[in-house]
Protein backbone atom coordinates (compact mmCIF):
# COMPACT_ATOMS: atom_id res chain seq x y z
CA UNK A 1 0.00 0.00 0.00
CA UNK A 2 1.37 3.40 -0.97
CA UNK A 3 1.75 5.83 1.92
CA UNK A 4 3.52 8.69 0.17
CA UNK A 5 2.56 11.16 -2.53
CA UNK A 6 4.47 13.06 -5.20
CA UNK A 7 3.74 16.70 -6.04
CA UNK A 8 3.81 18.26 -9.51
CA UNK A 9 2.69 21.68 -10.77
CA UNK A 10 1.36 20.09 -13.98
CA UNK A 11 -0.03 16.55 -13.92
CA UNK A 12 -0.33 16.44 -17.70
CA UNK A 13 3.40 17.13 -18.03
CA UNK A 14 4.07 13.70 -16.49
CA UNK A 15 2.52 11.90 -19.46
CA UNK A 16 4.95 10.75 -22.16
CA UNK A 17 3.33 11.36 -25.52
CA UNK A 18 4.17 9.38 -28.64
CA UNK A 19 6.41 12.16 -29.94
CA UNK A 20 8.74 12.03 -26.93
CA UNK A 21 12.47 11.60 -27.47
CA UNK A 22 15.36 11.97 -25.07
CA UNK A 23 16.70 15.11 -26.66
CA UNK A 24 13.89 16.88 -24.76
CA UNK A 25 15.58 15.82 -21.50
CA UNK A 26 19.21 16.47 -22.41
CA UNK A 27 21.04 18.90 -20.14
CA UNK A 28 23.15 21.38 -22.10
CA UNK A 29 23.75 23.96 -19.36
CA UNK A 30 24.60 22.76 -15.83
CA UNK A 31 25.49 25.13 -13.00
CA UNK A 32 26.50 24.04 -9.49
CA UNK A 33 28.27 25.92 -6.69
CA UNK A 34 31.76 24.88 -7.76
CA UNK A 35 31.48 24.64 -11.56
CA UNK A 36 29.61 25.57 -14.71
CA UNK A 37 29.34 23.26 -17.71
CA UNK A 38 27.72 23.96 -21.05
CA UNK A 39 27.52 22.46 -24.54
CA UNK A 40 27.82 24.93 -27.41
CA UNK A 41 26.06 24.79 -30.78
CA UNK A 42 28.93 22.76 -32.22
CA UNK A 43 28.56 20.02 -29.60
CA UNK A 44 31.66 21.03 -27.64
CA UNK A 45 31.52 20.61 -23.85
CA UNK A 46 33.11 23.45 -21.86
CA UNK A 47 33.61 23.88 -18.13
CA UNK A 48 35.06 26.33 -15.63
CA UNK A 49 35.46 26.68 -11.87
CA UNK A 50 37.34 24.34 -9.55
CA UNK A 51 39.36 21.29 -10.53
CA UNK A 52 39.93 20.05 -6.96
CA UNK A 53 38.28 16.70 -7.82
CA UNK A 54 39.54 16.57 -11.39
CA UNK A 55 36.05 17.70 -12.49
CA UNK A 56 37.33 19.79 -15.40
CA UNK A 57 39.08 16.87 -17.05
CA UNK A 58 42.46 18.53 -16.55
CA UNK A 59 45.30 16.17 -15.68
CA UNK A 60 46.79 18.37 -12.98
CA UNK A 61 47.52 16.55 -9.73
CA UNK A 62 48.43 19.86 -8.08
CA UNK A 63 44.76 20.90 -8.29
CA UNK A 64 43.48 18.05 -6.12
CA UNK A 65 42.06 19.24 -2.79
CA UNK A 66 43.12 22.75 -3.82
CA UNK A 67 40.42 25.41 -3.63
CA UNK A 68 42.88 28.22 -4.20
CA UNK A 69 42.99 27.53 -7.93
CA UNK A 70 39.92 28.56 -9.90
CA UNK A 71 39.70 28.37 -13.69
CA UNK A 72 37.71 31.43 -14.70
CA UNK A 73 38.31 30.81 -18.40
CA UNK A 74 36.29 27.96 -19.87
CA UNK A 75 38.22 24.76 -20.56
CA UNK A 76 37.39 22.56 -23.54
CA UNK A 77 36.50 19.08 -22.25
CA UNK A 78 35.09 17.05 -25.14
CA UNK A 79 33.49 17.17 -28.59
CA UNK A 80 30.34 15.66 -30.12
CA UNK A 81 28.50 15.96 -26.79
CA UNK A 82 24.70 16.11 -26.48
CA UNK A 83 24.12 15.83 -22.71
CA UNK A 84 26.05 16.62 -19.52
CA UNK A 85 25.42 16.06 -15.82
CA UNK A 86 27.49 16.10 -12.64
CA UNK A 87 27.49 15.37 -8.95
CA UNK A 88 25.77 18.14 -7.00
CA UNK A 89 28.96 18.80 -5.05
CA UNK A 90 31.30 18.64 -8.03
CA UNK A 91 32.79 15.21 -7.34
CA UNK A 92 32.51 13.91 -10.90
CA UNK A 93 31.05 14.64 -14.34
CA UNK A 94 29.36 12.46 -16.96
CA UNK A 95 28.54 13.29 -20.56
CA UNK A 96 26.84 11.54 -23.46
CA UNK A 97 27.98 11.73 -27.08
CA UNK A 98 25.76 11.71 -30.15
CA UNK A 99 26.65 8.08 -30.85
CA UNK A 100 25.45 6.89 -27.41
CA UNK A 101 28.76 6.66 -25.57
CA UNK A 102 28.77 7.67 -21.89
CA UNK A 103 31.97 9.11 -20.42
CA UNK A 104 32.93 10.17 -16.90
CA UNK A 105 35.77 11.86 -15.03
CA UNK A 106 36.58 13.14 -11.55
CA UNK A 107 36.49 11.33 -8.20
CA UNK A 108 35.95 7.57 -8.50
CA UNK A 109 33.73 7.54 -5.39
CA UNK A 110 32.61 4.00 -4.57
CA UNK A 111 33.72 2.94 -8.04
CA UNK A 112 31.23 5.29 -9.70
CA UNK A 113 33.65 5.75 -12.62
CA UNK A 114 34.21 1.99 -12.83
CA UNK A 115 37.79 1.99 -11.55
CA UNK A 116 38.83 -0.38 -8.81
CA UNK A 117 38.08 0.95 -5.33
CA UNK A 118 41.04 1.24 -2.96
CA UNK A 119 40.93 0.42 0.73
CA UNK A 120 41.17 4.05 1.87
CA UNK A 121 39.40 5.76 -1.05
CA UNK A 122 36.20 6.59 0.81
CA UNK A 123 37.99 8.79 3.34
CA UNK A 124 40.55 10.00 0.79
CA UNK A 125 38.80 10.30 -2.59
CA UNK A 126 41.71 12.29 -4.03
CA UNK A 127 43.65 9.01 -4.08
CA UNK A 128 41.41 7.65 -6.85
CA UNK A 129 40.78 10.20 -9.59
CA UNK A 130 39.94 9.77 -13.27
CA UNK A 131 41.57 12.80 -14.90
CA UNK A 132 40.87 11.93 -18.55
CA UNK A 133 37.27 11.20 -19.60
CA UNK A 134 36.71 7.45 -19.40
CA UNK A 135 34.22 5.44 -21.46
CA UNK A 136 31.68 3.99 -19.01
CA UNK A 137 29.05 2.44 -21.27
CA UNK A 138 27.94 2.25 -24.91
CA UNK A 139 24.48 2.30 -26.52
CA UNK A 140 23.20 4.77 -23.92
CA UNK A 141 20.01 6.77 -24.47
CA UNK A 142 20.07 8.84 -21.27
CA UNK A 143 21.98 9.13 -18.00
CA UNK A 144 21.89 11.12 -14.76
CA UNK A 145 24.42 11.72 -11.99
CA UNK A 146 23.63 11.68 -8.29
CA UNK A 147 25.91 12.66 -5.47
CA UNK A 148 27.86 9.38 -5.57
CA UNK A 149 25.95 7.37 -8.17
CA UNK A 150 24.93 7.13 -11.83
CA UNK A 151 21.69 5.98 -13.47
CA UNK A 152 21.67 4.92 -17.12
CA UNK A 153 19.02 3.95 -19.65
CA UNK A 154 20.30 1.99 -22.62
CA UNK A 155 18.90 2.22 -26.13
CA UNK A 156 17.40 -1.25 -25.58
CA UNK A 157 15.39 -0.04 -22.57
CA UNK A 158 17.49 -1.44 -19.73
CA UNK A 159 17.77 0.77 -16.63
CA UNK A 160 21.09 0.48 -14.78
CA UNK A 161 22.30 2.07 -11.55
CA UNK A 162 25.56 1.94 -9.62
CA UNK A 163 27.43 3.77 -6.86
CA UNK A 164 26.08 4.54 -3.41
CA UNK A 165 23.57 6.77 -1.69
CA UNK A 166 25.00 8.87 1.19
CA UNK A 167 25.10 7.23 4.62
CA UNK A 168 24.14 3.82 3.29
CA UNK A 169 24.95 0.82 5.46
CA UNK A 170 26.40 -1.26 2.62
CA UNK A 171 29.54 -1.14 0.49
CA UNK A 172 27.83 0.21 -2.59
CA UNK A 173 27.54 -1.15 -6.13
CA UNK A 174 30.81 -0.81 -8.01
CA UNK A 175 29.57 -1.85 -11.47
CA UNK A 176 26.35 -1.28 -13.44
CA UNK A 177 23.47 -3.28 -12.00
CA UNK A 178 20.31 -3.93 -13.99
CA UNK A 179 17.42 -2.41 -12.05
CA UNK A 180 14.57 -2.63 -14.57
CA UNK A 181 13.99 -4.06 -18.03
CA UNK A 182 11.66 -2.54 -20.62
CA UNK A 183 12.13 0.95 -19.20
CA UNK A 184 11.66 4.23 -21.02
CA UNK A 185 13.08 6.69 -18.48
CA UNK A 186 15.49 6.68 -15.56
CA UNK A 187 16.84 9.27 -13.17
CA UNK A 188 18.70 9.55 -9.88
CA UNK A 189 19.19 12.15 -7.21
CA UNK A 190 21.45 12.28 -4.17
CA UNK A 191 19.24 9.98 -2.09
CA UNK A 192 16.77 8.22 -4.37
CA UNK A 193 16.52 6.90 -7.93
CA UNK A 194 13.56 6.08 -10.16
CA UNK A 195 12.63 4.45 -13.46
CA UNK A 196 9.47 4.39 -15.57
CA UNK A 197 8.56 1.21 -17.42
CA UNK A 198 7.13 1.08 -20.91
CA UNK A 199 3.84 0.19 -19.20
CA UNK A 200 3.98 3.56 -17.36
CA UNK A 201 4.77 2.02 -13.98
CA UNK A 202 6.98 4.06 -11.65
CA UNK A 203 9.71 2.23 -9.71
CA UNK A 204 11.86 3.81 -6.99
CA UNK A 205 14.82 2.75 -4.84
CA UNK A 206 17.13 4.37 -2.31
CA UNK A 207 16.52 6.19 0.96
CA UNK A 208 12.93 6.24 2.20
CA UNK A 209 13.61 8.28 5.35
CA UNK A 210 11.16 10.99 4.36
CA UNK A 211 8.96 8.77 2.20
CA UNK A 212 11.27 9.47 -0.75
CA UNK A 213 10.29 6.21 -2.43
CA UNK A 214 6.57 6.76 -1.92
CA UNK A 215 6.10 3.69 0.27
CA UNK A 216 5.16 3.24 3.90
CA UNK A 217 7.57 2.53 6.73
CA UNK A 218 10.85 4.11 7.74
Amino acid sequence: EYAGTFSTPDKEALVFDKDFDFSQCYITNKLIVSNHYYIDEEGVLWGNGYNDAGQLGLNKAEDLNNLDTVYSEYCKIAEDVVHVDCSTNGYFVIYLTSDGELYGFGYNLMGVLLNEVGEHDKMNPHLNVVFTPKLLMKDVAYARAGRECIAVLTEDGDAYWWGEFPYSDHAGITEPELMLEDAKYVTTGDWTAAAISKDNELYTWGHNTWGNCGVGGK
